[in-house]
């Protein structure tokens, strides 16, 4: 998840060339374990419910700030 999130704030808009530049070159100490590009993307459905419920209090309060802002 990590991973993931860190390539939607970053600049790169290719992730393959994201994960091989920046994620195998230089976050090698970070992430022991570390895998292929290939074998990652395989990993990448597993996060999905992983990530949207650890979404879903951020969106929870966004929600709430909206339908306490006045409309016109």
């Amino acid at each position: 998840m990590t991973i993931s999130i860190a390539f939607h704030q970053s600049c790169y808009r290719n992730f393959k060339t994201y994960y091989q530049e920046k994620v195998q070159t230089e976050w090698v100490d970070a992430f022991p374990g570390l895998v292929s590009y290939q074998r990652f993307i395989e990993w990448v459905p597993e996060t999905l419910v992983p990530m949207c419920a650890s979404c879903a209090p951020v969106l929870a309060s966004v929600a709430a700030l909206v339908s306490w802002t006045p409309q016109r």
